[in-house]
């Protein structure tokens, strides 16, 4: 069992891994094993044990258990779901690697905010930087605040009504935390 847990943490990691015991201790003790040793948090992790250690097993981090002998239609169901679950999870994991590049990591200040309050809802590294408050900081503000105030009124004009798809307008001053002013340009498009 040692070079198995050992050969999952030299990767690369499998969709499932398949664990075997007698009794609910070495159970326990194996599942731990691999949760500790396995790349990532994608794989899925099947027991197969006696049905006394089946809560066991789950207590212990294996996504599903199985009493043994476990008949063959639920192994096929247990497989189908680790499968489902793997796919599951390939499909996400490009969109937060595109979330990362598109947004977190963006060299431009970007945000999100609620359209009903105008409270922002998450910044980027780059507001943070270029705008002078700190991401808690913005999360208790609205759009509002980084406005001169003689530029609110417009503001308001303006997300009174959402675009459909993507706006592009010039011509707005934005002010940073220290109370400098500068131009900005906005590009913004309605999210869910």
């Amino acid at each position: 069992p040692g070079e198995a847990v050992e050969a999952l943490a030299a990767g690369p990691t499998p969709d499932l891994v398949v664990v075997t015991a007698h009794d609910a201790a070495s159970c326990e003790a194996a599942i731990r094993a691999v949760r500790s040793h396995v790349r990532g948090e994608t794989v899925t992790l099947l027991a197969l044990v006696p049905e006394a250690a089946v809560e066991a097993a789950l207590d212990a981090g294996a996504n599903l258990a199985l009493p043994v002998p476990a008949p063959h239609a639920h192994l096929l169901a247990a497989i189908a779901t680790a499968e489902r679950a793997a796919a599951r999870q390939r499909a996400e994991r490009p969109a937060r690697a595109d979330h990362e590049l598109t947004f977190t990591r963006n060299p431009h200040p970007m945000w999100f905010y609620d359209i009903d309050t105008l409270r922002f809802v998450a910044v980027n590294e780059a507001a943070v930087v270029k705008y002078g408050w700190q991401r808690d900081e913005f999360l208790g503000m609205t759009i509002k605040d980084i406005r001169p105030p003689e530029d609110v009124e417009r503001l308001l004009r303006s997300t009174s009504h959402v675009a459909r798809g993507l706006d592009h307008t010039r011509g707005w001053r934005h002010r940073a935390k220290d109370g400098r002013i500068f131009h900005v340009e906005i590009i913004s498009y309605p999210v869910r």
